[in-house]
């Protein structure tokens, strides 16, 4: 009843009969624990091998990410993209304002003035700055820092997913090992073997109730061999 099994053991000894049904739980539950050692085994096993080969690709990851953030100059690209974003407004912004005095001076006095040669120049000065800032062969510029940035964070985010199961396999490898000293129970036993009220003696039961059969069955037989022989003895007779 409810996919248990019964063990029963039959001997002259009631107590040496409990012995044998409970040593017979015994062994099955021995034989679990340590089907189940090496099945943790080759999981530690396959874990262990998984977790040198996401900390190489972690290791390859980061060792890239720096070398990338050498190429484009990217340290702290958070500050970096706010400075340089503001020092492209202060250029473009200084540009504008340079140009359209200019504009104006260049209308009222001039080309050989010296306020028109000033204003021209504080504007050839702006419009440099704002080309060289997004110039992609310059050293900084805008276009090839957002590039670096663009591979900084693709090559850290799968840095930061490979941590994540990096760290999920290490609680994985501890809960197995940690297992490795707990004594538990593989089966439950809902009560043990316990000697019965009544010696049985199932050998001797079954030698006599043989005995009897092959006697009642060897005078039957001789019985009718008898019944079937007699009417040819008398007609020889």
């Amino acid at each position: 009843e409810g996919g248990g099994v019964s063990i029963e053991a039959y001997d002259i000894d009631p107590e040496r009969a409990a012995k044998m049904a409970n040593l017979v739980c015994y062994k099955i539950n021995e034989m679990n624990k340590e089907m189940f050692i090496q099945n943790r085994k080759g999981l530690l096993e396959i874990y262990k091998a998984d977790l040198q080969h996401l900390a190489k690709s972690y290791a390859a990851y980061m060792d890239s990410s720096r070398m990338v953030r050498r190429k484009y100059n990217v340290y702290s690209y958070t500050e970096q993209t706010q400075v340089m974003i503001e020092q492209y407004l202060i250029a473009q912004g200084k540009y504008e304002e340079s140009k359209a005095k200019y504009e104006v001076f260049s209308k009222s006095y001039p080309a050989s003035d010296t306020i028109v040669m000033n204003a021209k120049a504080r504007m050839l000065g702006a419009e440099k700055q704002i080309k060289s800032m997004t110039n992609i062969e310059s050293e900084m510029n805008l276009p090839k820092f957002r590039e670096g940035i663009d591979n900084v964070i693709s090559m850290e985010q799968n840095g930061f997913r490979l941590i994540e199961k990096i760290q999920l396999l290490k609680e994985k490898i501890a809960g197995i090992e940690s297992m490795n000293s707990m004594d538990y129970e593989t089966i439950m036993t809902t009560e043990p073997a316990f000697p019965s009220d009544k010696k049985a003696r199932p050998v001797r039961w079954v030698i006599i109730v043989t005995t009897v059969l092959i006697t009642l069955l060897a005078s039957i037989f001789g019985t009718v061999l008898i019944e079937l022989l007699i009417p040819h003895l008398k007609e020889k007779a």
